[in-house]
Formats: C-alpha cells, structure tokens, sequence
C-alpha cells in the first residue's frame, strides 16, 4: 500500500512543496514547480481507481498533500504581501483544523473515510 503508484505521486507532491520552501524561488519557478504538482493531484485519485489501488492511507495522503500545497502557496503570498498574512494564517489553520475534525471523526465513528465512495 506504501508504494501504491498513486502514493509515490503523493510522495513527488511533498518533496516538490518542500523543494519550494527549501529554495528561494523565482516566482515564475516557484509557480512551475507548484503547477507540477497541482497536475500530479489530478491524476492520483483517477489512476488509484483505475489500478484498483484505493486505500485510506492514499486517501488521507492526498489531503495532506493538498494542505501543505495550499499552505505553501498562502505563505508565499504573505512574502509578497504581508498584509495577508492574517487572512493567510486563518486560511491555513481553518484548512488544518478542517483536515484533524475529519480524521478523528472517521477515527471515533469507525465510519468509512469521506473521500471513499458508499
């Protein structure tokens, strides 16, 4: 399940936003690399189900992926206009907040995941 083809896409996703923090960027490649791993996501879920390989560790790795992607992204915004950084910081701890709420939810009901289909 770890090395799922979906999953190792999700593994490229964390290493690309850590790529983006780890270097200061262009903004022009800090956008390319982001948009790589944007499009990487629209393919994990698609080819998880195609390759009959679905699980609630690829699931949840996704939404991690998406929320450091996204949480990367507010604070670059903040770099180049640091007024945000308030709405930025609520965005990210809302998304944060949104993402622990959903998995101690499944965790306690012992209900499926929400991305699973019924």
């Amino acid at each position: 399940e770890l090395l799922f083809v979906p999953n190792v896409l999700g593994y490229v996703r964390i290493a690309l936003v850590v790529y983006c923090c780890q270097y200061s960027l262009s903004a022009g490649h800090f956008l390319a690399v982001m948009c790589v791993s944007f499009v990487l996501d629209l393919f994990d879920g698609p080819l998880a189900r195609w390759l009959n390989q679905c699980s609630s560790f690829g699931a949840i790795l996704d939404i991690l992926c998406d929320n450091m992607g996204r949480s990367v992204m507010w604070v670059r915004a903040c770099s180049v206009c640091p007024e945000a950084v308030w709405v930025a910081g609520a965005a990210i701890g809302l998304e944060w907040a949104t993402f622990v709420a959903t998995q101690i939810q499944t965790y306690v009901e012992g209900s499926r995941h929400w991305k699973q289909k019924a």
